[in-house]
């Protein structure tokens, strides 16, 4: 997968955060390209013998997510209720799961050293809060286009650093987003 300049970019704003915190909210606008980061990274990490679990809470995001993982030659396991076909066997170096099936299923031995919360400004909910206190000592990295919650809850006590992606605009004029009308 080539990234675009501004994902390596962003990539190397994130290993800087990391540098200074285990876990970063990374905020990219819809359309940016979160995925194609989220899915370097859990490369990187796989690559470097790290295990690595991407927490979604739709069944769609976690068939997307498993496609984009499939595309750079990763098979993921799957634990989600919503996808026909999910497996986890204990013994894949990365895992897709959806978070509410996440919450009832016993993983065993297998402990992620990363955690990628997509969507993540949903992350300060009881099910999202309950993932990351099963494995405290993982890295985690927040992915989302929307960094506000309605609830008005905030996401500092979850994600210690921010990184800021380009904005809608600067995409726009990049020519990486038509124009909104």
């Amino acid at each position: 997968m080539t990234l675009r300049p501004y994902q390596q970019r962003d990539l190397d704003r994130l290993r800087a955060a990391f540098a200074e915190a285990r876990s970063v909210l990374y905020q990219l606008p819809t359309g940016g390209g979160k995925t194609h980061v989220f899915v370097e990274i859990t490369e990187r990490v796989a690559t470097g013998g790290g295990l690595v679990l991407v927490l979604e809470h739709r069944g769609e995001l976690v068939a997307q997510a498993v496609r984009k993982l499939r595309a750079v030659g990763i098979n993921p396991g799957v634990i989600s209720a919503s996808v026909p076909d999910a497996t986890f066997t204990g013994f894949e170096q990365v895992v897709v799961a959806t978070v509410q099936t996440l919450a009832n299923r016993d993983l065993g031995a297998w402990r992620p050293d990363f955690i990628i919360a997509d969507e993540c400004h949903l992350s300060a909910a009881a099910t999202w809060r309950d993932a990351f206190a099963r494995w405290p000592n993982a890295w985690r990295l927040g992915v989302t286009a929307t960094p506000c919650r309605l609830d008005g809850k905030g996401l500092c006590d979850i994600y210690r650093r921010l990184v800021v992606g380009p904005s809608v605009a600067e995409l726009t004029d990049a020519g990486h987003l038509v124009p909104a009308v």
